[in-house]
Protein backbone atom coordinates (compact mmCIF):
# COMPACT_ATOMS: atom_id res chain seq x y z
CA UNK A 1 0.00 0.00 0.00
CA UNK A 2 1.41 3.39 -0.93
CA UNK A 3 0.82 6.61 0.96
CA UNK A 4 -0.62 9.49 -1.04
CA UNK A 5 1.57 12.60 -1.11
CA UNK A 6 -0.64 14.71 1.18
CA UNK A 7 -0.29 12.25 4.09
CA UNK A 8 3.01 12.25 5.99
CA UNK A 9 5.51 9.61 4.91
CA UNK A 10 6.90 8.32 7.18
CA UNK A 11 4.31 8.87 9.87
CA UNK A 12 5.56 10.83 12.90
CA UNK A 13 6.33 8.81 16.01
CA UNK A 14 3.91 9.06 18.94
CA UNK A 15 5.61 10.01 22.20
CA UNK A 16 2.55 10.32 24.48
CA UNK A 17 1.75 7.94 27.32
CA UNK A 18 -0.77 5.26 26.31
CA UNK A 19 -3.58 3.80 28.41
CA UNK A 20 -5.55 0.96 26.77
CA UNK A 21 -9.23 0.38 27.39
CA UNK A 22 -11.32 -2.49 26.00
CA UNK A 23 -11.91 -0.73 22.67
CA UNK A 24 -9.87 2.48 22.79
CA UNK A 25 -6.45 3.90 23.55
CA UNK A 26 -6.18 7.10 25.58
CA UNK A 27 -3.11 9.24 25.02
CA UNK A 28 -1.98 11.55 27.79
CA UNK A 29 0.61 14.28 28.15
CA UNK A 30 0.45 15.90 31.56
CA UNK A 31 -3.20 16.79 32.14
CA UNK A 32 -4.06 16.63 28.43
CA UNK A 33 -5.96 13.58 27.13
CA UNK A 34 -7.03 12.27 23.73
CA UNK A 35 -9.11 9.11 23.24
CA UNK A 36 -8.96 7.26 19.90
CA UNK A 37 -11.16 4.22 19.28
CA UNK A 38 -9.28 1.09 18.20
CA UNK A 39 -11.90 0.09 15.64
CA UNK A 40 -12.03 2.73 12.94
CA UNK A 41 -9.35 4.90 14.57
CA UNK A 42 -12.05 7.49 15.26
CA UNK A 43 -12.06 10.41 17.69
CA UNK A 44 -14.90 12.70 18.75
CA UNK A 45 -14.30 16.43 18.62
CA UNK A 46 -15.23 18.13 21.90
CA UNK A 47 -15.43 21.79 22.93
CA UNK A 48 -12.00 23.43 22.96
CA UNK A 49 -10.40 20.80 20.73
CA UNK A 50 -8.11 21.65 17.83
CA UNK A 51 -5.75 19.75 15.55
CA UNK A 52 -2.82 21.52 17.15
CA UNK A 53 -3.98 20.31 20.58
CA UNK A 54 -4.13 16.74 19.30
CA UNK A 55 -0.65 17.14 17.83
CA UNK A 56 0.71 18.43 21.12
CA UNK A 57 -0.71 15.46 23.01
CA UNK A 58 0.54 12.84 20.55
CA UNK A 59 3.86 14.28 19.44
CA UNK A 60 4.75 17.08 21.88
CA UNK A 61 4.62 19.72 19.15
CA UNK A 62 1.79 21.70 17.55
CA UNK A 63 2.67 21.09 13.91
CA UNK A 64 1.66 17.49 13.06
CA UNK A 65 -1.75 18.40 11.63
CA UNK A 66 -1.76 16.16 8.56
CA UNK A 67 -2.40 12.90 10.40
CA UNK A 68 -6.15 13.52 10.83
CA UNK A 69 -8.92 13.13 8.27
CA UNK A 70 -12.64 13.03 7.54
CA UNK A 71 -14.63 10.21 5.93
CA UNK A 72 -15.08 10.44 2.15
CA UNK A 73 -17.61 8.96 -0.28
CA UNK A 74 -15.74 5.65 -0.43
CA UNK A 75 -16.53 4.95 3.23
CA UNK A 76 -19.45 2.58 3.73
CA UNK A 77 -20.16 3.19 7.39
CA UNK A 78 -17.12 3.33 9.66
CA UNK A 79 -13.92 3.79 7.59
CA UNK A 80 -11.57 0.81 7.74
CA UNK A 81 -8.76 1.91 5.42
CA UNK A 82 -6.83 5.04 4.53
CA UNK A 83 -8.52 5.41 1.13
CA UNK A 84 -11.86 5.99 2.90
CA UNK A 85 -10.79 9.26 4.54
CA UNK A 86 -9.51 12.58 3.20
CA UNK A 87 -7.02 15.02 4.76
CA UNK A 88 -8.56 18.02 6.49
CA UNK A 89 -8.20 21.02 4.20
CA UNK A 90 -8.88 23.82 6.68
CA UNK A 91 -6.67 22.88 9.61
CA UNK A 92 -8.14 25.67 11.74
CA UNK A 93 -11.74 24.47 11.49
CA UNK A 94 -12.99 21.31 13.12
CA UNK A 95 -16.52 21.12 14.50
CA UNK A 96 -17.64 20.12 17.98
CA UNK A 97 -19.47 16.78 17.84
CA UNK A 98 -18.00 15.62 14.51
CA UNK A 99 -15.97 12.43 14.11
CA UNK A 100 -12.43 12.60 12.80
CA UNK A 101 -10.07 9.74 11.97
CA UNK A 102 -6.46 9.10 12.87
CA UNK A 103 -4.89 8.35 9.48
CA UNK A 104 -1.80 6.30 10.53
CA UNK A 105 -3.98 3.63 12.14
CA UNK A 106 -6.11 3.29 9.00
CA UNK A 107 -2.99 2.88 6.90
CA UNK A 108 -1.56 0.20 9.19
CA UNK A 109 -1.86 0.23 13.00
CA UNK A 110 1.77 -0.91 13.29
CA UNK A 111 2.69 2.67 12.38
CA UNK A 112 1.54 3.71 15.87
CA UNK A 113 5.21 3.55 16.91
CA UNK A 114 6.39 5.55 13.89
CA UNK A 115 8.02 4.66 10.57
CA UNK A 116 6.53 3.12 7.45
CA UNK A 117 4.43 -0.04 7.38
CA UNK A 118 4.92 -3.18 5.34
CA UNK A 119 1.55 -2.78 3.64
CA UNK A 120 1.19 -6.53 2.94
CA UNK A 121 -2.23 -7.27 1.49
CA UNK A 122 -4.33 -10.37 1.94
CA UNK A 123 -5.13 -10.23 -1.76
CA UNK A 124 -1.50 -10.98 -2.63
CA UNK A 125 -1.44 -14.27 -0.70
CA UNK A 126 -1.34 -17.36 -2.93
CA UNK A 127 -4.24 -19.82 -2.76
CA UNK A 128 -2.83 -23.30 -2.05
CA UNK A 129 -4.07 -26.71 -0.82
CA UNK A 130 -4.17 -27.17 2.97
CA UNK A 131 -0.90 -28.29 4.58
CA UNK A 132 -0.44 -32.06 4.98
CA UNK A 133 1.93 -32.09 7.96
CA UNK A 134 1.34 -34.64 10.70
CA UNK A 135 -0.43 -33.45 13.84
CA UNK A 136 2.27 -32.46 16.35
CA UNK A 137 2.83 -34.45 19.52
CA UNK A 138 1.62 -32.78 22.68
CA UNK A 139 -1.58 -31.84 24.45
CA UNK A 140 -4.55 -30.51 22.49
CA UNK A 141 -6.37 -27.70 24.27
CA UNK A 142 -9.61 -25.86 23.57
CA UNK A 143 -9.52 -22.43 25.23
CA UNK A 144 -12.90 -20.71 24.99
CA UNK A 145 -14.03 -17.35 26.30
CA UNK A 146 -17.25 -16.80 28.22
CA UNK A 147 -19.11 -15.85 25.05
CA UNK A 148 -17.86 -18.56 22.68
CA UNK A 149 -17.86 -21.64 24.89
CA UNK A 150 -20.31 -24.32 23.75
CA UNK A 151 -20.42 -26.45 26.88
CA UNK A 152 -20.65 -30.19 26.40
CA UNK A 153 -19.44 -29.88 22.81
CA UNK A 154 -16.05 -28.73 24.09
CA UNK A 155 -15.78 -31.67 26.50
CA UNK A 156 -16.52 -34.06 23.64
CA UNK A 157 -14.07 -32.37 21.31
CA UNK A 158 -11.22 -32.60 23.83
CA UNK A 159 -11.98 -36.15 24.98
CA UNK A 160 -9.16 -37.54 22.85
CA UNK A 161 -5.92 -36.31 24.40
CA UNK A 162 -6.91 -32.76 25.22
CA UNK A 163 -7.93 -30.21 27.82
CA UNK A 164 -10.59 -27.53 28.06
CA UNK A 165 -10.33 -24.13 29.75
CA UNK A 166 -12.62 -21.09 29.92
CA UNK A 167 -11.35 -17.53 30.34
CA UNK A 168 -12.63 -13.98 30.63
CA UNK A 169 -9.37 -12.08 30.02
CA UNK A 170 -5.95 -12.54 28.45
CA UNK A 171 -4.38 -13.11 31.87
CA UNK A 172 -6.88 -15.91 32.60
CA UNK A 173 -6.38 -17.38 29.14
CA UNK A 174 -2.63 -17.72 29.64
CA UNK A 175 -2.74 -18.82 33.28
CA UNK A 176 -5.44 -21.47 32.77
CA UNK A 177 -3.81 -22.97 29.68
CA UNK A 178 -0.54 -23.33 31.57
CA UNK A 179 -2.36 -24.77 34.60
CA UNK A 180 -3.71 -27.79 32.68
CA UNK A 181 -0.35 -28.73 31.15
CA UNK A 182 1.34 -30.26 34.21
CA UNK A 183 4.69 -30.04 32.46
CA UNK A 184 3.43 -31.33 29.11
CA UNK A 185 3.82 -29.42 25.84
CA UNK A 186 1.01 -27.93 23.73
CA UNK A 187 0.59 -29.66 20.38
CA UNK A 188 -2.55 -27.84 19.24
CA UNK A 189 -4.18 -24.83 20.87
CA UNK A 190 -7.68 -23.82 19.74
CA UNK A 191 -8.55 -20.23 20.73
CA UNK A 192 -12.31 -19.60 20.64
CA UNK A 193 -13.16 -15.92 21.07
CA UNK A 194 -15.36 -13.27 19.54
CA UNK A 195 -13.48 -11.71 16.64
CA UNK A 196 -13.62 -8.92 14.10
CA UNK A 197 -11.41 -8.03 11.16
CA UNK A 198 -9.13 -6.06 13.49
CA UNK A 199 -9.48 -7.59 16.97
CA UNK A 200 -9.84 -10.71 19.08
CA UNK A 201 -11.94 -10.29 22.21
CA UNK A 202 -10.70 -12.37 25.16
CA UNK A 203 -13.78 -12.35 27.39
CA UNK A 204 -17.36 -11.21 27.04
CA UNK A 205 -17.81 -9.99 23.49
CA UNK A 206 -19.67 -6.82 24.32
CA UNK A 207 -18.90 -5.58 27.84
CA UNK A 208 -15.81 -6.95 29.56
CA UNK A 209 -12.59 -8.73 28.71
CA UNK A 210 -9.53 -7.68 26.73
CA UNK A 211 -9.47 -6.56 23.10
CA UNK A 212 -6.30 -7.83 21.41
CA UNK A 213 -5.47 -5.65 18.40
CA UNK A 214 -2.30 -4.79 16.55
CA UNK A 215 -2.15 -1.58 18.59
CA UNK A 216 -2.82 -3.19 21.98
CA UNK A 217 -0.49 -6.13 21.29
CA UNK A 218 2.54 -4.46 22.96
CA UNK A 219 0.51 -4.15 26.16
CA UNK A 220 -0.19 -7.91 26.25
CA UNK A 221 3.02 -9.18 24.64
CA UNK A 222 4.77 -10.23 27.86
CA UNK A 223 1.77 -12.10 29.25
CA UNK A 224 1.04 -13.89 25.98
CA UNK A 225 4.74 -14.65 25.69
CA UNK A 226 4.54 -16.83 28.81
CA UNK A 227 3.04 -19.52 26.55
CA UNK A 228 5.97 -19.60 24.13
CA UNK A 229 8.13 -22.15 25.96
CA UNK A 230 5.14 -24.47 26.44
CA UNK A 231 4.55 -25.17 22.72
CA UNK A 232 5.85 -28.42 21.24
CA UNK A 233 8.02 -28.37 18.17
CA UNK A 234 5.75 -27.98 15.14
CA UNK A 235 2.77 -26.88 17.26
CA UNK A 236 -0.32 -25.33 15.71
CA UNK A 237 -2.59 -22.55 16.97
CA UNK A 238 -6.11 -22.35 15.52
CA UNK A 239 -7.57 -18.87 16.04
CA UNK A 240 -11.29 -19.70 15.97
CA UNK A 241 -12.50 -16.11 16.01
CA UNK A 242 -14.76 -14.71 13.30
CA UNK A 243 -12.92 -12.68 10.63
CA UNK A 244 -9.58 -12.87 12.51
CA UNK A 245 -7.78 -14.08 9.39
CA UNK A 246 -8.36 -10.68 7.83
CA UNK A 247 -5.97 -9.15 10.38
CA UNK A 248 -2.71 -10.34 8.85
CA UNK A 249 -0.42 -8.13 11.01
CA UNK A 250 -1.96 -9.38 14.28
CA UNK A 251 -1.84 -13.03 13.18
CA UNK A 252 1.84 -12.57 12.29
CA UNK A 253 2.49 -11.15 15.75
CA UNK A 254 1.03 -14.26 17.40
CA UNK A 255 2.85 -16.63 15.04
CA UNK A 256 6.19 -14.93 15.65
CA UNK A 257 5.74 -14.53 19.41
CA UNK A 258 4.86 -18.19 19.99
CA UNK A 259 6.97 -19.75 17.23
CA UNK A 260 4.01 -21.80 16.00
CA UNK A 261 2.13 -22.57 12.81
CA UNK A 262 -1.17 -20.69 12.78
CA UNK A 263 -4.55 -20.95 11.08
CA UNK A 264 -7.35 -18.37 11.17
CA UNK A 265 -10.53 -17.92 9.16
CA UNK A 266 -11.46 -15.02 6.90
CA UNK A 267 -15.17 -15.30 7.72
CA UNK A 268 -17.63 -16.35 10.42
CA UNK A 269 -16.57 -19.39 12.45
CA UNK A 270 -18.96 -22.09 13.72
CA UNK A 271 -17.15 -23.86 16.56
CA UNK A 272 -19.78 -26.60 16.97
CA UNK A 273 -19.45 -27.70 13.35
CA UNK A 274 -15.72 -26.92 13.29
CA UNK A 275 -16.24 -24.80 10.19
CA UNK A 276 -15.41 -21.38 8.83
CA UNK A 277 -17.66 -20.05 6.09
CA UNK A 278 -14.84 -18.54 4.03
CA UNK A 279 -11.20 -19.38 3.29
CA UNK A 280 -8.48 -19.95 5.87
CA UNK A 281 -5.24 -18.06 6.46
CA UNK A 282 -2.20 -20.27 7.01
CA UNK A 283 1.00 -18.87 8.54
CA UNK A 284 3.83 -21.38 8.95
CA UNK A 285 6.97 -21.09 11.07
CA UNK A 286 9.11 -21.36 7.93
CA UNK A 287 7.63 -18.07 6.70
CA UNK A 288 5.13 -19.52 4.22
CA UNK A 289 1.91 -17.46 4.15
CA UNK A 290 -1.09 -18.42 2.05
CA UNK A 291 -4.83 -18.99 2.01
CA UNK A 292 -6.59 -22.32 1.59
CA UNK A 293 -10.20 -23.40 1.12
CA UNK A 294 -10.33 -26.36 3.54
CA UNK A 295 -9.66 -26.72 7.25
CA UNK A 296 -6.31 -28.55 7.56
CA UNK A 297 -7.18 -32.06 8.78
CA UNK A 298 -4.44 -32.30 11.39
CA UNK A 299 -5.70 -29.29 13.35
CA UNK A 300 -9.41 -29.95 13.40
CA UNK A 301 -10.88 -30.65 16.84
CA UNK A 302 -9.63 -34.01 18.12
CA UNK A 303 -12.82 -36.06 17.77
CA UNK A 304 -13.66 -34.59 14.39
CA UNK A 305 -10.12 -35.28 13.22
CA UNK A 306 -10.16 -38.82 14.65
CA UNK A 307 -13.54 -39.97 13.33
CA UNK A 308 -14.65 -37.68 10.51
CA UNK A 309 -11.47 -36.12 9.12
CA UNK A 310 -12.52 -33.57 6.45
CA UNK A 311 -16.24 -34.31 6.33
CA UNK A 312 -18.02 -31.28 4.88
CA UNK A 313 -20.83 -30.19 7.22
CA UNK A 314 -23.91 -28.44 5.82
CA UNK A 315 -24.32 -24.74 6.50
CA UNK A 316 -27.18 -23.51 8.67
Amino acid sequence: MSVRSDWPNPWPKITANELYGPDFVEYTRGSLKLKIMLQGASLLVEAGHSLSLYSKILYDDFNQLNVFGRANLLAKGLPSKLTEIEPITDKNRIIRGETLYFAPDLYDPTTRSGGTASGSEIATLPNLPPPQAEAPSGLEIVAADLYDRTGVWEVLKTAVGGGYVVYSSIDQFVDRVIAVLFGRKIGILHIQSHGTSDSIRFGDAFRNGDALTISSFPRFRNKLGELTRHFARGAWVAVRACDAGQDLPLMRCLRDLWGVNLVAGFGAWNNILDKNYEDFLILETNGNEYRTQSMPAQIQHSLIRKYWRNLEFPSF
